[in-house]
């Protein structure tokens, strides 16, 4: 099953990827303007580089760190254990085929956002404890953090691959089952 047997894919997928872009650029942009404006508030103080770390330090590094695998591991485990269950809020008179599509849309969508809001909770901790400290460790790794966040931003070939083989692979496990 593909994207082919509707009239168009573009306009399958247009509004659940508008929809995924706005989220993921906004919840970077959040962490982002705060950033800026930490930046600003301690523009003219001394700052530090992996300088002398208090306990609360040490607690925001590691939220930061453990937020790295977990923001990109956890959103595909919730992705594949979502195969089976059925998808939610659809319109009535949807097409069985239709339903699929937009149940997996459903499921990059919600892997995304889990995704993204690890990284941007462990970056607002990090950029608040900049703030506190002025120390670049937590600027740096709340930036790498932002780079995670923007690495859930869909193009739209990757968004229409990523159903096609999505549904390839649930076609190949109904196969199998019979």
């Amino acid at each position: 099953m593909s994207l082919e047997r509707y009239s168009s894919s573009a306009a399958v997928t247009a509004g659940p990827l508008t929809t995924l872009r706005i989220i993921v650029f906004a919840l970077a942009l959040g962490v982002t303007t705060f950033a800026g404006f930490a930046v600003s508030h301690n523009i003219n103080k001394p700052h530090a580089f992996a300088g002398k770390f208090d306990m609360q330090s040490w607690i925001f590094l590691a939220m930061g760190i453990v937020a790295l695998p977990l923001g990109m591991m956890l959103p595909r485990v919730i992705f594949a254990s979502g195969r089976t269950a059925p998808p939610m809020n659809m319109p009535p008179g949807v097409a069985p085929d239709q339903a699929r599509v937009l149940g997996v849309q459903q499921r990059i969508q919600t892997s995304a956002i889990i995704g993204c809001a690890i990284f941007e909770g462990a970056a607002f901790a990090n950029t608040f404890a900049y703030m506190q400290t002025r120390e670049i460790a937590h600027l740096a790794l709340a930036g790498v953090l932002v780079v995670g966040i923007l690495a859930h931003f869909p193009t739209a070939g990757s968004y229409e691959r990523r159903i096609e083989d999505e549904l390839r692979r649930m076609g190949e496990e109904e196969t199998f089952r019979r």
